[in-house]
């Protein structure tokens, strides 16, 4: 008995220690963290510097402006919205004139029954209607651009719509052309709504914020490049597969709508391998701000967080 109670005092003392000592790896420090201003009011332009008081492992930062306010960290809509409109500029490059003068290869147009469904057949069923206003290139010369181009897409305000463009191409049949099928590029594709207030807020993240996604109707899927980025479109047929080929492509949106927005989110002023004493920003317009400092100590299994606040009071610039 007395080598059985010798066993388990060995056995399971570490393992209870190392127990208490995994529980105390959990502990976060507690938030000691203060915010304090130079200045509350200062003028359009001018610098405000925020000091601060402790040293937590990261800080957020919320200005309190139309599209950063800490209010908002939870908003997906706008309400009252009255105005939606979409611009952009488009390239088209490396046109064979012979076989593609005059023609406009690229439509751009909205859907507001589409399924969402990314596939040929679910483009084929829907109804899509082109977008007015919105300046298509057509084949005059080689290379055209278009610098920029809007339309108003107001009819769609109380609508949930899908944006997409669809490059339709029949084949390139000269044989002593150097060039395949033109190139496209859609740059500073941008989606623009207007709340109450007359502020313009504006989408211009083409993967992401537009959720464009590409579909392959008719090609030859070798050496093409069909690119969605951040930036831009890219309709790139590949020369030697697909010149004398008929290509059609689309890239459409995810579902959009005029008072869906993203919330806001803070900007990271801080993180655990720096000390910071204090930050400065800029306001670019008057009002009153409530400027929010987000302060979190964090480790693998918890983390504490502590909201502070300051107003901040802009005017205009008085001129001397």
């Amino acid at each position: 008995m007395k080598i059985n109670n010798l066993i388990l005092k060995y056995v399971w003392m570490p393992l209870i220690a190392g127990t208490f000592a995994s529980c105390q790896t959990d502990n976060v420090d507690d938030i000691e963290f203060g915010v304090s201003a130079d200045k509350t009011t200062v003028t359009v332009g001018e610098a405000v510097r925020f000091r601060f008081d402790g040293n937590p492992d990261y800080i957020s930062f919320y200005p309190g402006t139309k599209t950063c306010n800490y209010a908002n960290r939870e908003r997906t809509r706008i309400e009252g919205v009255d105005s939606v409109g979409m611009s952009c500029k488009i390239e088209q490059v490396y046109t064979e004139l012979k076989a593609y003068k005059d023609q406009q290869l690229l439509t751009a147009c909205v859907s507001t029954d589409f399924t969402g469904v990314y596939t040929p057949e679910n483009i084929a069923a829907a109804t899509w209607k082109a977008v007015e206003g919105l300046k298509m290139p057509v084949s005059a010369t080689a290379n055209v651009t278009i610098e920029y181009t809007e339309a108003d897409l107001r009819e769609y305000l109380d609508k949930d719509f899908y944006v997409a463009f669809q490059y339709k191409a029949g084949p390139n049949t000269i044989k002593e052309s150097n060039y395949g099928k033109p190139r496209i590029q859609i740059k500073l594709l941008t989606l623009a709504k207007r709340d109450p207030d007359k502020y313009v807020y504006k989408n211009e993240d083409v993967a992401y914020g537009w959720g464009f996604q590409t579909v392959l109707v008719q090609t030859q899927p070798k050496g093409e490049k069909y690119d969605i980025t951040e930036s831009m479109l890219s309709f790139f047929p590949d020369k030697d597969t697909e010149k004398d080929k008929d290509v059609e492509v689309w890239m459409i949106s995810k579902k959009l709508n005029a008072a869906t927005i993203e919330p806001d989110r803070g900007t990271p002023i801080k993180s655990t391998n720096a000390r910071l004493p204090y930050y400065e920003f800029r306001y670019d317009r008057p009002g009153t701000y409530k400027a929010t400092f987000i302060a979190t100590n964090a480790n693998m299994w918890n983390s504490k967080q502590a909201v502070r606040e300051v107003t901040i009071t802009v005017n205009e610039t008085t001129a001397e």
